[in-house]
């Protein structure tokens, strides 16, 4: 039944946008030119439909920006742009779908339909002004796709480790800190066997694999993380992953806090602790 309901759907979408033209862009006006979108409100099973217009970057009104993962270019999804056909990649498509509010339009800027990808000149002159874009950005919007089984769990053990600070200058052993990682520790196990699979998932999403990440959060004013339906304000957030890094450091490193505490040694955490342990130890100490 809910195959032939996901045909069905895909099937309206495609009577839909069958009859209408590719979209087609005009030359921005000025160095610090860009657009911005307004993404209209829609249902999960509306194809997402938006309008583009151009500003001055000064002058613009007030808009969110997307942080995302291009994602496979293959099977491209089609959208409606100014009444016209435009093709994203299946992440944007579903962040879009996942962003987009029931009943309000979400102004937003967004890379892939705000500037021209056809156009070199274009594309290195919005890269030129990347930073401010984001900057400017009252929030920034970072998805880093669907949820899955236990990722509920992961973003519920974010909201108490975002509340405990921890020293990562500070040896593992010192007793202060020691304390404050068992007590990280008892308050995500408390949650389940399934959190740190949950934390897993999370982390090995590509989104933290893009060097771009750094200058899309450090210039934001404001970010907020976007897995499905769970989200969690960045601030919050990075701070609970320094956290969780310095717990896999110490039992890494050979700290016991129980029998069971040995998350460390997961490979997959061993190998997640160098780049990601620095990254978010950095990312933290900016948004504390």
């Amino acid at each position: 039944m809910a195959l032939l309901l996901l045909m069905f759907v895909q099937y309206l979408r495609e009577k839909q946008i069958a009859k209408l033209e590719p979209c087609k862009y005009t030359t921005l006006k000025g160095l610090y030119s860009t657009r911005l979108i307004d993404l209209l409100p829609g249902q999960w099973n509306e194809v997402p439909s938006c309008t583009i217009h151009e500003f001055e970057l000064e002058a613009a009104p007030e808009y969110e920006a997307l942080s995302y993962v291009w994602g496979e270019t293959e099977n491209p999804v089609q959208i409606i742009c100014n009444g016209c056909i435009l093709s994203v990649t299946p992440n944007l498509a579903a962040a879009l779908v996942g962003i987009r509010h029931k009943t309000k339009v979400k102004t937003l800027w967004i890379d892939a339909i705000c500037i021209n990808q056809s156009n070199v000149l274009e594309r290195n002159q919005q890269v030129g002004i990347m930073y401010r874009i984001y900057q400017s950005a009252r929030n920034v919007l970072i998805w880093i796709g669907h949820e899955r089984k236990d990722t509920r769990l992961a973003f519920e053990s974010f909201r108490p480790l975002g509340k405990i600070l921890i020293d990562p200058t500070v040896a593992f052993a010192s007793p202060s800190n020691l304390a404050t990682l068992r007590l990280c520790y008892e308050r995500v196990s408390s949650l389940g066997t399934g959190v740190w699979d949950g934390l897993e998932d999370v982390f090995m999403r590509p989104w933290f694999e893009r060097v771009w990440i750094i200058q899309e959060v450090v210039s934001a004013k404001r970010a907020l993380l976007i897995c499905g339906s769970c989200r969690i304000p960045w601030r919050i957030f990075s701070i609970a992953a320094a956290n969780l890094f310095v717990i896999a450091g110490a039992s890494h490193n050979g700290q016991k806090f129980d029998q069971s505490m040995n998350i460390g040694r997961s490979a997959r955490w061993v190998g997640m602790l160098g780049y990601h342990g620095s990254i978010f130890s950095f990312l933290s100490s900016v948004w504390r």
